[in-house]
């Protein structure tokens, strides 16, 4: 109908389209009205299907964006007998000559958004409107319940009365506007957007004898106005004294161009005064008589053609479980599919541009190429129908993401009532599991952060978004998401009893390991088969000798914790003393584990010890040359006899511990020799080098730059392969290496032959 933030410009003043975006002919033979799927006759005013309206949209739609002269509130709607009609009752829309705040006239505004939703069907309502003489602009219309912005949530009239005489006589010369009702379907195009049109709203009433004209006036006598709606058609109608009229010349045809009109959507009514529909721009230009009265007898939705849906209450369902927003993993409870319930969005075109970054997994990724630097930069996937995530309260929004490491970039997620919090990631820092190395990363941002003070969970637009920090890359970049997911939904059975909240297959009923990693292999108990790496960060209980985080990072209790600069963590655990203790939760199928510590010391000395269920590792950690300075230490094998809740104690202070890492030892099959293929050199070019590791061996790679110190850096997991890259090497430079791998017969650690090669 008319408020602006659903809307831009007024319907009638839209531009032309080409023929080919107008809607097409669609013939109405043989239509049937089935039963009555729901109707409100009005005798009290339901509050559980229609919302109240007040106010005059300011501040942020001053004259609700179309210079209405009203100020709506609740005391201008109410139920009252119909006049002349004993026994019958009407909810009451009163237009009033009176000034509240600075309108100088009140009038009555209803919706069912929330309330009421409908999809498809015969939408009957019988109206009388008062005598409108300029000013008065009495309407019946829809919204689409779409988180999309209008026009492209699209919008249905199904009659508007008050037009200007300047539009009424394009069509109908010198015809009263107390004759003269219009109706309208408005969708979004690219076709129609103009300079004067940038909302590229396409209106089906341009220019087109939409309207009923009547023989005599239609105020203060009762009309009947249907809406014919299904999936293929639109049809407008006028039922007078008893005889029916098409608004239309005939049904308005949805295309695909057009299939806002596919979607629910609520319904409106209201009696605006003045603005930019009307004659009366000005308050003195107001020449209706008040106060003024519009009666909606009744709302009625018929079944049609064998269609139609009516929703009461919130149409929206609690998404359980893990629910995915981008990803073709399968386990997900239930996804979003971008161009059919979601659309992938660049909101700064001027700046990002698709980029051919290859996926994570499957097939499809989002990948972006950042052309303009200084420029902001943004985008995200927005789901077409508002979200209930509220049983992910205690969830985490996880992604992977390939960005480069000196590029600052926000994550967030925005609500239908533009409420957004955003998670800033500045250049060059790690945190919530993201690895700077220039490949693919796993985030994972607990919701209770993400969401801030004010995000509404139980209805999100933006499920997930992204933007550029305060400092925009100076360079040109490219960024690549994929695997987007939100995990910890509790229950996702739908019904059937089972549900399945980490997505690993394994329902909850038997999961002796909740929470596994996205992608990871179990056994019958939901339980890691293969390997388990646990952030010293991530503990479930703690004892720390002092008060307060002396690393002032990632987390608030007393565990002294700071940003890491190792090859993979983000952060880690610090300022250890002895008498500290950490525990986790061991996600791991029974058997026997080799354990990896990650640690850095300057002065070496300390001692720590990890245990789980009767079995303990205790090592010591020697000097590695400063708190940075990060190697890994082989603890031994570990018995793991069921997952469950394992213990770090500090006997003796003065070391950092980035990760604990457990690989299960295989047999080879009593050959002594490393499994065929577990590890080896993918490429050896002039700048880079690229080893892998199979994920069903243990190995690490260790490297040497021109004789430097050798480094032992864990890989990020690709598909069936651990593989990280040597990246910055020049002509000439000697690049040595050689692997670490467990022998399962000797018990023992083996290093391979050292190989070497001159960069060219």
């Amino acid at each position: 109908m008319n408020d602006f933030h659903e809307r831009s410009n007024r319907s009638s003043r839209l531009p032309a389209l080409m023929a080919t975006v107008v809607f097409g002919i669609a013939a109405h033979s043989q239509a049937q009205v089935g039963p009555l799927l729901w109707e409100d006759n009005f005798d009290t005013l339901n509050s559980e299907h229609w919302n109240v309206i007040e106010g005059d949209g300011c501040p942020n739609l001053c004259g609700w964006g179309n210079q209405e002269l009203e100020y709506y509130q609740g005391d201008n709607v109410s139920i009252e007998p119909v006049p002349g009609e004993s026994g019958n009752s009407a909810i009451v829309l009163e237009a009033r000559n009176e000034t509240v705040e600075s309108r100088a006239f009140t009038s009555g505004k209803l919706d069912s958004k929330g309330g009421v939703s409908i999809q498809y069907g015969m939408i009957e309502t019988r109206i009388r409107v008062p005598d409108l003489d300029t000013g008065l602009w009495p309407a019946f219309w829809l919204l689409g319940t779409s988180t999309a912005s209008w026009p492209a949530k699209g919008e249905i009239d199904m009659m508007e009365m008050g037009h200007s005489q300047a539009v009424i006589d394009e069509t109908h010369p010198g015809t009263s506007m107390n004759r003269f009702v219009g109706s309208n379907a408005i969708f979004y195009a690219e076709e129609a957007c103009t300079d004067a049109n940038p909302t590229c709203a396409a209106s089906t009433a341009w220019q087109t004898d939409n309207a009923y004209v009547a023989n005599t006036s239609l105020s203060d006598r009762f009309v009947t106005y249907r809406l014919y709606w299904t999936d293929q058609s639109l049809r407008f109608s006028v039922v007078d004294n008893g005889v029916e009229y098409d608004m239309y010349d005939a049904p308005i045809g949805i295309t695909d161009a057009s299939d806002e009109f596919r979607q629910p959507f609520y319904l409106l009514m209201n009696m605006a005064v003045g603005g930019t529909f009307t004659d009366a721009m000005q308050n003195s230009e107001v020449t209706a008589p008040l106060p003024a009265k519009m009666y909606i007898d009744y709302v009625r939705v018929y079944e049609y053609n064998g269609m139609g849906e009516v929703t009461l209450g919130n149409p929206v369902e609690p998404e359980t479980g893990t629910f995915g927003v981008f990803t073709e993993q399968s386990g997900t409870s239930r996804s979003l599919e971008a161009g059919e319930t979601s659309d992938i969005y660049i909101w700064s075109t001027g700046s990002l541009a698709g980029g051919n970054e290859p996926a994570y997994e499957g097939s499809e990724v989002i990948s972006w190429d950042y052309t303009a630097p200084g420029q902001w930069f943004g985008g995200g996937v927005q789901s077409r129908q508002p979200l209930d995530m509220s049983n992910f309260e205690d969830g985490h929004l996880s992604f992977r993401i390939k960005v480069p490491t000196d590029v600052g970039f926000r994550v967030g997620i925005t609500d239908t009532y533009t409420n957004e919090h955003y998670i800033d990631f500045p250049a060059g820092e790690e945190k919530y599991g993201l690895v700077r190395n220039g490949d693919w990363s796993r985030v994972s941002i607990p919701v209770s952060d993400l969401r801030g003070d004010l995000v509404a969970l139980q209805s999100i637009s933006y499920p997930f978004a992204l933007l550029n920090t305060a400092t925009t890359p100076a360079r040109t970049v490219s960024i690549a998401i994929d695997d987007i997911v939100w995990e910890g939904g509790g229950s996702d059975d739908g019904g059937t009893g089972t549900s399945d909240s980490d997505g690993d297959g394994v329902d909850d009923s038997a999961d002796q390991c909740p929470g596994t990693a996205s992608g990871a292999q179990v056994n019958a108990n939901g339980c890691s088969t293969d390997s388990v790496k646990i952030q010293a960060e991530d503990y479930v209980n703690f004892v720390d000798s002092d008060v307060g985080n002396n690393g002032g990072a990632y987390r608030s209790d007393d565990v002294d914790i700071e940003a890491t600069s190792d090859t993979d963590g983000g952060y880690n655990v610090g300022w250890t003393t002895p008498g500290e203790w950490l525990e986790y939760d061991l996600n791991l199928a029974p058997g026997t584990y080799q354990v990896t510590a990650r640690v850095a010391s300057l002065n070496g000395g300390g001692q720590f010890s990890v245990s789980r269920g009767g079995a303990s590792l205790s090592s010591s950690v020697n000097a590695t040359g400063g708190w940075q300075n990060w190697a890994s230490l082989n603890l031994g094998e570990l018995e793991v006899s069921a997952a469950g809740t394992l213990r770090l104690d500090v006997q003796t202070g003065d070391f950092n511990l980035n990760w604990l890492r457990f690989e299960q030892v295989a047999s080879d099959g009593g050959s002594g020799e490393p499994p065929t293929g577990p590890y080896g050199v993918s490429q050896v070019s002039a700048s880079e080098a690229e080893f892998y590791v199979d994920t069903s061996a243990w190995a690490d790679v260790h490297y040497s730059i021109n004789g430097g110190s050798q480094l032992n850096v864990r890989m990020t997991q690709e598909g069936s392969r651990n593989v990280y890259r040597v990246t910055g090497l020049s002509a000439g430079d000697t690049l040595s290496y050689h692997f670490t791998y467990w022998n399962p017969d000797t018990g023992s650690a083996v290093d391979t032959a050292p190989q070497t090669f001159v960069m060219e």
